[in-house]
């Protein structure tokens, strides 16, 4: 457990008959490529930046706790100053009440195109949070067995193609998509018209 003692403000509230609707964040700095840059705390979708929370971090450095309302809040990364250049915006991520959180930027692992991860800790495991601008790979693989080659769409006003003429135990090269939810629709080759799943 770290911060503050939320069991102890969690029992003054129902004492009082209120109760505790705020949070507290604080921001570490272990990205060694990068001396510097502002993370912001936002609301989701929020462009420009409104710097509605912002700290300027050096590295091996860590900031003191923010206090901020429960809720639905997006993490951004800019250079120092300028915030029109977002190096990594996540999904929302949901700050629960009575709860201390601290988010880390670091190396990466190895398992993203970027050269850093960014880690949620609360009062819990960590979490690794993704950044919604970067793209994701994708491969379709053929293990229908005793049907005909195939086609693979992405879903949506501009779909995009992952594979045509795929035969059974066949797999597809790797595509790059926008990272989110994806419909996959799968035609007979060459007749886009029938669908036999989507």
């Amino acid at each position: 457990q770290f911060g503050r003692d939320w069991a102890q403000e969690l029992e003054n509230a129902e004492e009082n008959e209120t109760t505790v609707s705020v949070a507290e964040v604080s921001f570490g700095h272990l990205w060694n490529t990068s001396e510097i840059f502002d993370i912001h705390l936002e609301t989701p979708g929020t462009s420009p930046l409104t710097t509605l929370t912002k700290a300027t971090i050096e590295y091996s450095n860590r900031t003191s706790p923010v206090e901020l309302e429960a809720g639905e809040y997006q993490i951004v990364i800019t250079p120092p100053d300028d915030p029109s250049k977002i190096v990594f915006a996540s999904d929302e991520i949901n700050i629960s009440a009575a709860t201390s959180n601290l988010l880390i930027v670091m190396d990466d692992g190895g398992e993203s195109t970027a050269d850093f991860t960014v880690r949620w800790i609360g009062n819990s495991l960590g979490t690794e949070l993704f950044d919604r601008n970067l793209q994701s790979e994708i491969t379709v693989v053929h293990a229908a067995l005793g049907t005909e080659p195939i086609d693979a769409l992405s879903g949506g006003t501009t779909p995009t193609v992952l594979a045509t003429d795929l035969a059974y135990k066949s797999t597809s090269e790797s595509s790059s998509v926008d990272a989110g939810e994806l419909t996959l629709n799968v035609t007979p080759s060459g007749n886009p018209g029938v669908f036999l799943a989507e």
